[in-house]
């Protein structure tokens, strides 16, 4: 490209003129003007640095000083910059960055043209923003040494993205004694949901979606859940949700072994431990309770139509958190009532002791005498 350079000779009168030349000694001049300023345009195909000279010529006499050697300097064009476009979520400050050429710094404007300029030689500019949306400043590369500039500058886009609206319904869990436990929440629209273990979404994704399982817990544990926009933001509060770890009450106290003599009913009682209601069932798996009572002790009338052993089941119930303990198995055992025994009599001349008899009619029956 071109390079034009100026040579002036100022003077008290105007009784000499600049001559441009191409080396230090020719005496072929590149300028013929007698003004006192001349100005030289380089070839077109000034490719790199090149030394010319100029020189003051008497314009009486033609007389000319020593020559003084200017260097027209090509710099090498200054493409423009990199963007380095950035976001944030929720208002406040943001760092513009754009990316230079080596040996190149940044001067930041607000337009593309023109504009006003916000900061001079920096790779970045910092700006606070009280709304969201899209922002952008505009980056122009200059050269550190020759000032050549961009013929364009670089669009920097920094994208402030609105905070999504917090979770504000969510349920709890609980299980009975150690094990996980399943909370859920309902997401505002248009955004999903992360689960952590505290109030800050800095730590750990335990889990997402509306539903969270926990890890296996002993203990009653909250934990947070968060809505997320489609952008990555988070709300700016979490929800807490607990999920609850109930006591399973110990055993009830119970004779494991209930009787009667006879066909009729039988009347079970146990006892639960404190803080518990004992509760009876027909079977070990059915969920339907024979009894409803919620004291410690209770009871359970069988049918009178048993006429055979039965196997019934008992077990604890917490008072608070609804735990149910294992059941313990409770025979309702019929005794077959004997037949009368066998008796023989005696008899005795006058008075003294006598001496009566009688043999039970059933295995390892005995006798009562009444």
């Amino acid at each position: 490209r071109d390079i034009g350079v100026t040579g002036v000779q100022t003077c008290a009168l105007p009784i000499s003129y600049p001559v441009w030349y191409r080396d230090a000694v020719t005496t072929t001049a590149l300028t013929t003007a007698t003004t006192q300023t001349v100005t030289y345009a380089t070839p077109t195909s000034s490719v790199s640095d090149s030394t010319y000279y100029v020189a003051s010529k008497a314009s009486t006499g033609g007389c000319l000083s020593a020559r003084t050697a200017v260097l027209a300097q090509i710099i090498t064009a200054v493409n423009a910059p990199v963007a380095v476009n950035t976001s944030r979520c929720g208002t406040g400050l943001v760092t513009f960055s754009a990316t230079p050429a080596t040996g190149e710094t940044i001067d930041w404007y607000t337009a593309a043209t023109a504009g006003t300029l916000l900061r001079s030689g920096s790779l970045t500019y910092d700006s606070t923003f009280t709304t969201t949306g899209v922002k952008t400043l505009y980056a122009s590369a200059r050269n550190t040494t020759g000032g050549c500039i961009s013929t364009t500058r670089t669009a920097v886009t920094a994208t402030i993205n609105a905070l999504p609206s917090a979770v504000t319904t969510s349920v709890g869990g609980s299980n009975c004694g150690p094990g996980t436990v399943t909370l859920s929440a309902t997401a505002p629209t248009g955004t999903t949901l992360d689960w952590f273990a505290d109030s800050s979404t800095v730590g750990t994704v335990l889990g997402s979606g509306t539903s969270f399982v926990t890890p296996s817990i002993s203990v009653t544990t909250k934990y947070f859940v968060a809505s997320k926009s489609t952008a990555g933001c988070y709300a700016a509060t979490l929800k807490a949700t607990t999920a609850t770890i109930n006591v399973v009450p110990a055993l009830p106290t119970v004779n494991t072994t209930q009787s009667r003599c006879g066909t009729g009913s039988i009347v079970l009682t146990a006892t639960a431990p404190l803080g518990a209601s004992a509760v009876w069932y027909r079977d070990a798996v059915t969920t339907t309770a024979l009894t409803t009572a919620t004291t410690q002790t209770v009871t359970y009338t069988t049918p009178a139509t048993s006429a055979s052993d039965s196997t019934y089941y008992v077990a604890s119930k917490a008072t608070t958190g609804g735990c149910f303990s294992a059941r313990t198995a409770v025979l309702a055992k019929i005794n077959a009532v004997p037949a009368a025994p066998t008796t023989t009599g005696t008899s005795i001349c006058g008075a003294g002791r006598a001496t009566v008899s009688a043999s039970p009619n059933v295995t390892d029956g005995t006798i009562d005498w009444y």
